[in-house]
């Protein structure tokens, strides 16, 4: 019966934790990766953008493989899944949602799980611009596994994608942060400040033009779970449980 085992030095979540944070800094300023970016318009003036890594060396068939950010995230945090993609011969890029990637919001609009209108239409274009890929597949990491199933759900058997994966999935966020601020208050101070300054801080003017209400609660929010919880009408949803749903 085969069984994982991993090295004691990386077999309990804290230190799995800091070895990913330290492979990311280590990516971030040592290693280089040169993306092309294709930038979206949504119906409403949103904006989104596919990055893609620099394979132009492969063929017009090799196999694309599309990756979904985490939560603050955007193809910085991901280019080391782009560089062992493209050195086994498949096509890759990070879909960036609405206020990722160094873009700032384009309407007052924006979902921190995703929004599956949105990865449809990066679905389409990726199809329409490498027509003759042999193979899709998609991954999402964390806040990207949940849009993942959120998007092929929603399109079931209309979906072009063959293969899809989550990674460290949240299952049901309607409980996956309730106990955070509890339990991990240090990581909970760290997310909710992350989340606020990503998608409000930043983008205050904008989002005042949707709800000030609404604004001025995600600002007010302790824990992460509250921020998840008053974020809804900038998701367009009305209500928490329509959110959640």
């Amino acid at each position: 019966n085969p069984r994982y085992i991993p090295t004691f030095w990386a077999a309990y979540q804290w230190s799995n934790l800091v070895l990913l944070l330290a492979k990311e800094r280590f990516d971030n300023y040592f290693r280089t990766t040169n993306h092309t970016r294709e930038i979206l318009t949504m119906p409403d003036g949103g904006t989104v953008s596919i990055d893609f890594a620099d394979d132009s060396h492969l063929s017009s068939s090799a196999p694309i493989v599309m990756f979904l950010h985490t939560v603050t995230g955007s193809s910085a945090d991901t280019s080391q899944y782009l560089r062992y993609a493209t050195l086994r011969g498949w096509r890759s890029c990070v879909f960036n949602r609405r206020g990722h990637g160094g873009i700032s919001l384009t309407s007052p609009s924006f979902n921190c799980m995703g929004d599956a209108s949105d990865t449809k239409a990066q679905v389409d274009f990726v199809t329409g611009k490498f027509s003759s890929a042999s193979y899709l597949a998609m991954v999402g990491i964390s806040a990207g596994s949940g849009l993942v199933i959120n998007y092929l759900g929603k399109e079931g058997d209309h979906t072009p994608i063959q293969d899809a994966c989550s990674l460290c999935p949240a299952y049901d966020i309607s409980q996956a942060f309730s106990k955070l601020a509890e339990y991990y208050p240090t990581v909970d101070r760290y997310l909710v400040s992350s989340v606020k300054k990503h998608f409000i801080t930043n983008n205050q003017n904008i989002l005042s033009t949707k709800s000030q209400a609404a604004l001025e609660n995600c600002l007010q929010a302790k824990t992460t779970h509250q921020f998840l919880s008053l974020n809804f009408p900038f998701a367009g949803c009305e209500s928490v449980e329509d959110y959640f749903a």
